[in-house]
Parts: C-alpha cells; sequence; structure tokens
C-alpha cells in the first residue's frame, strides 16, 4: 500500500493551519458586522492587535457612528496595553450620542486604570432604558464599585436592583456570579446536581464494612457512584421549601466480599431561612442502607429518621441533629444525636481550606453498643499549572463505647475488654480542568483503624488498614430558573471582564455541607459507612 498519499494530506493540513486561520483573520467582510468582529477576534487571539487596531481605524473612518466599531477599537486598544487611546475612542463615541453603551465600557476601563471616581461619573452620565440589557450592566458596574469601595449596602441595593432584569449579556453572567457570591459566600442556586463515579481497586474490601467487623483483607476490583441533587424554591417570603436527594452506591467485584456491596439512599425535605447575613436550614432526613444479602429480609441493614438544623453565618456553619436509627440487628438500633461546627477560608489565591469537627452520643437498644466520639475532617484544594488542582485530604475519628467490656461485650465484640477505635484516612487527589462541568481525576485513599478489640484479645477483629485507587469522573451544574437569559447578539462586542472560572466551579464551589455528605464519619461515626 503507497502511503505517501496519506502523508502528503497529513503535512498540507499542518502547514496550512496558520494559512488558512491566517486568511479566516484577514477575510473580507463587506461591511457585515458580525463577520468583522469574528475576524477581529481572530486577530486578538492570534496576537495581532496592532493589525486589528489597522483594521478597524478603517473601519471607523468609514462608519464612524457605529457603535461596534468603536468598542471593539477600545478593545484592541486595550489588548495593545494602551489604555489612553481605549478611553480616547470610547468618550468620542460616548460624544457622539453613545452614552448609554460607551460609558459602562469607559467606567470599567477606569476601574482597570484604578480611577474609581472617574468610573463613577462614566456610569452616573448613563442614560440607559429601564429594564435593559444595558442597564442591567451598569447596575452590575455600580455593584462592582460599591464591592470595591466597601460600600456593603450600595453592593445589596444594586444586586436586588437586577430582580428585575429578564436578560443580560452572556459575559455578565461571570460577573454578576462573582458579585453575588463576595456579597454571600453561602449563596446556592435553586437547583445543584452533583454525579460522581468511581473505579478502581481496594486492598482490602472489608475495611468500612457495614457489618463492622474487619476480620482477613481481601483485595477486590470496586465501583462507587454519588448522586446527589437539591432542589430550593426561592420565594421572596423568609422561608424556602426545600428538597435534597441522595444515592450512594458501593460495589465489590471478589466473590468473598459481595455481600459488603451497598446502596445508602436519603431524601431531606425541609425550610431555608435566610436573614440577617444568616441562612438556617431545618428539614427531616430519611435514609435506609440496602446491602447484597441472598435473603431479602437481610437487605435492609438500617433506616433512619432525623431531624437536622444547619445555620451558616459567614464562612461558618453549624450543624446539629438527632433521631432513631433501626439496624436489622434489633440491638444496635439507637437514639443518636450529634453536632458540630465548620468553616472554610483562602490561604491564598488558589489554595482553599476546609475544616470542620464535631461529636456524637448514640444511645442503643443494648448498652454494648452506646457510644461517644468526635470526629475532625480537613480539606484543602491547591490550584496546578495548567488548569489543574490538588485535593488533599484527613479525617481523624475517635469512638468510646461507654458500656462494652464484660460478658456483655464478649457476646457482642468477642471480648471482655472495652472497645475504643481510632480511625485514620487519608486521601489525595488530582483533577482535571472543568469542562462543562465535568472533572476527571485520580485519587489514592489510605485508611486505618485501631481498635482495642483485636485478633489478640478477641474471637473477631474492628482494626485494618486498606488502600485504595480510582478513577473518578464528577460532574456537577448549578442552575437558577429564574435567573435572567444570556443574549449573545452576532454584532456583539464582548467586554472581557477577566474574570475566567473565578465566578463558576473554582475551589471554592466544594463548601462544608458537601464535605460531610462525602464523608459520614463526621456526623455518625466511623463503624458505618465510609
Amino acid at each position: 500500500m503507497n502511503r505517501w498519499p496519506i502523508w502528503g494530506a497529513l503535512l498540507w493540513q499542518l502547514c496550512s493551519g496558520p494559512v488558512l486561520a491566517d486568511d479566516l483573520c484577514r477575510q473580507s467582510c463587506d461591511g457585515d458586522m458580525a463577520c468583522e468582529l469574528k475576524a477581529g477576534e481572530c486577530l486578538l487571539s492570534a496576537q495581532r492587535a496592532p493589525e486589528a487596531i489597522q483594521r478597524f481605524k478603517t473601519l471607523q473612518a468609514a462608519q464612524p457612528q457605529t457603535v461596534a466599531i468603536s468598542q471593539f477599537l477600545a478593545k484592541a486598544y486595550l489588548a495593545d496595553g494602551n489604555a489612553f487611546w481605549a478611553l480616547r475612542v470610547l468618550q468620542r463615541a460616548a460624544a457622539g450620542g453613545d452614552v448609554c453603551a460607551s460609558g459602562s465600557w469607559l467606567a470599567w476601563v477606569h476601574i482597570g486604570q484604578g480611577n474609581l471616581d472617574l468610573a463613577q461619573e462614566a456610569l452616573a452620565q448613563t442614560d440607559c432604558p429601564l429594564n435593559s440589557v444595558e442597564q442591567a450592566r451598569r447596575l452590575l458596574l455600580l455593584a462592582y464599585l460599591a464591592r470595591l469601595q466597601g460600600q456593603k449596602k450600595e453592593l445589596t441595593e444594586h444586586l436586588e436592583s437586577m430582580a428585575g432584569h429578564s436578560q443580560i449579556y452572556a459575559e455578565d453572567q461571570d460577573l454578576w456570579r462573582s458579585l453575588r457570591r463576595s456579597h454571600d459566600p453561602g449563596h446556592v442556586e435553586p437547583v445543584h446536581l452533583r454525579v460522581e463515579t468511581a473505579l478502581g481497586y481496594t486492598g482490602n474490601a472489608r475495611a468500612g464494612s457495614p457489618t463492622d467487623k474487619s476480620t482477613e483483607a481481601v483485595g477486590s476490583a470496586l465501583a462507587r457512584v454519588d448522586l446527589f441533587g437539591r432542589f430550593i424554591w426561592p420565594l421572596s417570603s423568609g422561608l424556602q421549601p426545600m428538597l435534597e436527594g441522595h444515592l450512594k452506591g458501593h460495589g465489590l467485584g471478589a466473590e468473598a466480599a459481595r455481600n459488603l456491596s451497598y446502596l445508602d439512599l436519603s431524601a431531606r425535605p425541609g425550610l431555608v431561612w435566610i436573614g440577617a447575613g444568616m441562612r438556617g436550614v431545618l428539614a427531616y432526613k430519611a435514609d435506609y442502607l440496602l446491602v447484597h444479602q441472598d435473603l431479602e429480609s437481610q437487605r435492609r441493614f438500617y433506616e433512619g429518621h432525623r431531624a437536622e438544623a444547619d445555620l451558616e453565618w459567614g464562612r461558618l456553619t453549624f450543624f446539629a441533629g438527632g433521631g432513631r436509627r433501626i439496624f436489622h440487628e434489633g440491638g444496635r438500633s439507637r437514639w443518636e444525636f450529634d453536632g458540630g461546627l465548620g468553616g472554610g477560608l483562602s490561604l491564598r489565591p488558589g489554595m482553599h481550606l476546609l475544616l470542620a469537627g464535631s461529636a456524637r452520643v448514640y444511645d442503643a437498644v443494648g448498652d454494648v453498643y452506646d457510644l461517644a466520639g468526635g470526629s475532625g475532617l480537613a480539606v484543602l484544594r491547591t490550584m496546578l499549572p495548567g488548569a489543574l488542582s490538588l485535593r488533599l485530604g484527613l479525617t481523624l475519628s475517635l469512638d468510646h463505647y461507654l458500656h462494652s467490656g464484660g460478658e456483655r461485650g464478649q457476646i457482642a465484640f468477642g471480648s471482655q475488654d472495652k472497645r475504643r477505635d481510632l480511625l485514620v484516612k487519608a486521601s489525595t487527589g488530582l483533577w482535571s480542568p472543568s469542562w462543562f462541568g465535568a472533572k476527571a481525576g485520580i485519587a489514592y485513599e489510605y485508611s486505618w483503624r485501631d481498635s482495642t478489640i483485636g485478633e489478640d484479645n478477641s474471637t473477631a477483629s474492628y482494626g485494618y488498614q486498606e488502600h485504595r485507587v480510582l478513577m473518578k469522573l464528577r460532574w456537577r451544574i448549578n442552575f437558577d430558573p429564574w435567573a435572567p437569559a444570556l443574549l449573545r447578539p452576532e454584532d456583539h462586542v464582548r467586554l472581557d471582564y477577566g474574570l475566567g472560572g473565578q465566578a463558576g466551579d473554582g475551589l471554592g464551589e466544594e463548601r462544608i455541607q458537601d464535605l460531610l455528605r462525602q464523608d459520614e464519619a463526621a456526623r455518625r461515626g466511623s463503624s458505618c459507612v465510609d
């Protein structure tokens, strides 16, 4: 087979790529503004700002009243590092009657130069129609100025005024989200969906199993799925209805450990209260744990019915809950109460730390299962070159079985010694950049539990070690059905705010509540489902 034609075609494509790109940047548009803007963006993307300047200066001379030409010429000057001439072009456009749109551009350039008073003047002189997209942009820039100047009252007023706008420019969405998040760090969208799947291998499939006992380690393929959804109805009153649903599946491939596979289902209806800089949640939570057993009567491992409350105040979150958990093994059924505190902080740009601590008390039907314990969690996320992110996690958990030991301890745990468990879980994960809300990652997790009940003094072992390697895929979406629609006119010049993904799926997207859902050891102990 003659491969020369194939190699020749590949070589032609490689060589012609730059030529085709150059043709696109230099194409003749015959006055079609959408075409001109595409050619101009091509030049700016190729870092050929001087050519873009010359092209749009020529266009402006032929069409001096066309607003888009003045805006793009200013954009090209900014790309070339010449803010002075960008301001001159915009000032001439404003003097020619384009007060509304040019005023917003002028304000943004002044902000970039640190001239906040001049930016305020540019916005004050605008005459935009009410409820127009330009008026919405003006409100966002006024809110941005208020944030820069520390004017919290004005920031709130401008953001509240956005409620009357049904449309905004697509590029203004990042600025809007950034302003809302800085004004209200705990803000959540009405609709949130998260899907995470994982495939990998565990060196000890019995570690952390619902049955509690560790026994002999068994290696196994592992598959996990984690689905979470939340809907909040954003009523104008102080109380907003909420509904959350959660599904966690844990599947093991090894025949010797397959009966430890489980499915954890929960539903959490409640009410959200917002006011005085705080957000509170009062909810009822029902959850069911189903294990892979041959007998149908043994598949329902437990069911729980709890009342839960969360209170967010700034970057701090207080959480508490309690209720009844009914096990298939009647002696383990219990009343449970837990509570704790968590918070997040930015150590430096691109590095975010989440911390949580909790305490718990169980009052079981069988006194030997009564427990008091506590947990501490920490998650550090930091950005790496290439838009990668590194996630490091650590959990410490201590449980003391208050009435264990003696004859009852011998029956329940196989030992007359008092039972105390110490759990350490460490994880590290490397995540890809976000692509339409989806991220891929690889993670290593290590778990170690030390128990006073072990092979040397018991017929069963409650201590274990586990090494786990997982390939993960996570997809999340935050959606507001009541948010303004995004406009993308073909003849529109995008105003580049330079925010990138800062307002979207960034490091701060993982909140304390997400951390607690992913690691239930923070609330309900280390001997249940991990």
